[in-house]
């Protein structure tokens, strides 16, 4: 859409255009990343299985996993907060030790009362 103007100046005609804006969108988002799948080491099968782990400390083997596939193509740390896992911090907490136990993980705590930053040993 335009509008114009027209605007006289010492005799002569000066023709101004204003051009709106048609209300689409100013940018495109980067859709979220969603993994579909992630891979499962066999050592962390055969620890876990070996552990008689089930339940919180096998979610949240699968939550770690999935999250460090997910940062290999987005970039960034894995941080096991409440919004990845889905636990709360005492389960979380008593999972983390488990797998911790187990040798699969190594925890990086950022301070008090920050979630855990984390690094995987396959």
């Amino acid at each position: 859409m335009e509008d114009e103007w027209q605007v006289s100046d010492d005799g002569r005609d000066v023709r101004l255009v204003h051009k709106k804006r048609s209300g689409g969108k100013v940018g495109k988002r980067r859709k979220q990343f969603k993994a579909k799948w992630c891979r499962f080491p066999l050592a962390w099968r055969k620890a876990l299985r070996e552990a008689k782990s089930a339940g919180t400390t096998y979610d949240l083997a699968l939550a770690i996993l999935s999250e460090a596939f997910k940062r290999e193509h987005v970039g960034g740390e894995i941080v096991l907060s409440t919004k990845i896992t889905g636990m709360p911090r005492s389960t979380r907490r008593k999972a983390m030790k488990e797998l911790v136990k187990l040798g699969l993980v190594k925890l990086y705590p950022e301070g008090k009362g920050k979630a855990y930053r984390v690094s995987i040993i396959y």
